[in-house]
Parts: C-alpha cells; structure tokens; sequence
C-alpha cells in the first residue's frame, strides 16, 4: 500500500489520502484523486522496504508537474524511483491567487508500506 500525506506549501493545509479511494480534498496544488498509486517494486517488498519519500513539485497553470525532484529519500532508491516515475505523470488542481491561475511549488509526501498479513511477493531469479 503506497499513502500520500500532503503538506502543501502553497496553502496551510494537511490532509492525508489513501491512494486508489475516492476522497475529495479542497486547497491549492491537490493531486487529483484519478492519479495512479506508484507502483510498489516487488523487489521492495519482497524485501520488506518501507519508507517515506517526499517530492517537491512544480506545479504549473495548467495543473502538470513540470518539475519533480527528492525532497527527501525513502532510504530505498526503488521507492524513491517508484514515486518520482508517477508523480511525474500527475495532474494537480493549480494554485489561485486573487482567483488567477499561477504556477507553485507543492511538496507531496508518499509512504511507501506493506501490510501486515499480506502474502510476500514471489521473486523469481533469472
């Protein structure tokens, strides 16, 4: 299971949303709830990795992550890699100021987890 938990640096707002339910979360920046859950590597949770990566996003007028970089590791560079590749295909409800559209900065924690009673992933080697 792979949660965001977002801190927004546009407005003063903190929600947390579990990827993959429907949840309607109203502040600047949001990540639609349509985004795909990254994708947990089998590699990572056969090994049981965990952690919490956070990005910083740009978010642009017109709702696209036009820059995605770590904020902070995960300390697992698969979990890391897993949230970059699909944050970068997100799309975001864009921030407003004086109700224009205008591009921001948004950080977006993802924590990476795996739950307990969940079969482990069968790694097969090549």
């Amino acid at each position: 299971m792979v949660s965001l938990i977002k801190h927004f640096h546009v407005a003063t707002f903190t929600a947390a949303l579990l990827l993959g339910i429907s949840t309607t979360v109203a502040a600047d920046n949001t990540p639609l709830t349509t985004n795909p859950a990254p994708d947990y590597p089998k590699v990572s949770r056969a090994l049981g990795e965990q952690g919490r990566v956070v990005l910083k996003v740009f978010v642009n007028k017109s709702g696209e992550a036009s820059q995605v970089s770590l904020d902070q590791s995960s300390g697992y560079p698969r979990l890391d890699e897993a949230a970059l590749a699909a944050v970068q295909k997100w799309r975001f409800v864009p921030a407003q100021r004086n109700g224009a559209l205008v591009a921001a900065w948004v950080y977006v924690p993802l924590v990476f987890t795996i739950e307990k009673g969940a079969p482990p992933e069968q790694i097969s080697a090549p």
